[in-house]
């Protein structure tokens, strides 16, 4: 008995959009963290102070 699995283009969409969600999500996450890491003087170049700073490193990841 041959079996053969289709996949809708619904399906395939939602999964490819899954998984952009996922390695969205890691980026920030990843971004934040090295933030985190900057100096001051590193932080003053992007414009940002320390509160700034460790207000946008401590957001969760899916905000």
């Amino acid at each position: 008995m041959n079996r053969t699995i289709t996949t809708s283009q619904p399906s395939v969409n939602l999964i490819k959009a899954f998984f952009s969600l996922i390695k969205r999500w890691s980026q920030r996450s990843r971004s934040r963290k090295q933030l985190a890491e900057l100096s001051p003087h590193m932080l003053a170049d992007i414009g940002l102070n320390r509160e700034q700073a460790n207000f946008e490193s401590n957001r969760r990841f899916w905000n």
